[in-house]
């Protein structure tokens, strides 16, 4: 079995990926990387915004066709997390909160209809019981294939599921999602100096109070979300769409504080 560094640095191409796992002391990992290979896809950043993770465009004044570049990545609805390669984390999130499940959420998907066919990938997260679900939409033989994967956490491993192949091609990911080994220690730097230098474009790591936002043209950092440990735990377990009002102030001081982040310096 790889590390998660042995295992990205194997591949020239994976497209966007995601990964839910735990450390070896039982702490949750979420790691999203956004990766692209034409101007318009590397035109892009990740963003804080309005309480969940969005991909925005770098340079407005250059900006070409939004329609499968623009859209939130990470979220929370109805207590758990919500990560997707595209506007459907939008229907997942909604599906939750009418006490679906992932499966249900996808039914009526189909993959991108761009180029490639591009695979819907998604994931949910339960902060509580720390169980989640990946998932793909895919082409296979001109049909639409439609999979669910549901794991107990399993400490210091994590599960990974991209778009592409890795070869280079823009073939979809095929066969089940791949296990492996997550590291003790700085697992952002890891995972980032992994991707293939080309193409990475962005990548977004919580792994338990500490949360990292870096992008290709600038980079954004932000080690604790919240201060206290109460109101850590409510913004994970409850996100911004609750209608608490004691948690609804909570979080928005949450985003009076990255709003105040610092942009760090241009890295090309």
């Amino acid at each position: 079995m790889k590390s998660i560094s042995e295992y990205l640095s194997s591949l020239s191409y994976p497209g966007r990926t995601i990964l839910i796992g735990n450390l070896s002391d039982g702490t949750q990992v979420i790691a999203y990387a956004l990766m692209g290979r034409s101007s318009n896809s590397q035109n892009r950043i990740l963003a804080f915004e309005e309480g969940r993770i969005r991909t925005k465009l770098f340079r407005k004044e250059v900006a070409g066709d939004t329609k499968w570049t623009l859209y939130d990545a990470i979220l929370f609805s109805n207590g758990k997390w919500v990560i997707a390669n595209g506007d459907h984390s939008i229907e997942i999130a909604k599906a939750l909160k009418e006490g679906k499940d992932l499966g249900e959420a996808i039914i009526k998907l189909s993959p991108e209809e761009d180029t490639y066919s591009t695979p819907r990938i998604s994931a949910i997260l339960d902060p509580k019981s720390s169980d989640y679900s990946l998932s793909i939409v895919r082409k296979k033989n001109d049909k639409n294939e439609k999979i669910i994967w549901k794991y107990n956490p399993f400490n210091g491993f994590g599960r990974i599921i991209h778009t592409y192949t890795g070869d280079g091609s823009a073939e979809s990911f095929i066969g089940d999602p791949v296990t492996v080994k997550l590291p003790d220690f700085d697992l952002f730097n890891d995972i980032w100096s992994s991707l293939n230098p080309e193409n990475r474009i962005s990548l977004f790591v919580s792994a338990g109070d500490d949360t990292q936002i870096a992008n290709r043209h600038r980079t954004i950092e932000r080690n604790r979300l919240l201060d206290r440990p109460l109101e850590r735990k409510n913004w994970r377990e409850f996100g911004p769409e609750t209608s608490n009002r004691k948690l609804m102030n909570q979080q928005r001081t949450v985003s009076s504080k990255l709003n105040k982040i610092q942009v760090g310096k241009i890295e090309e």
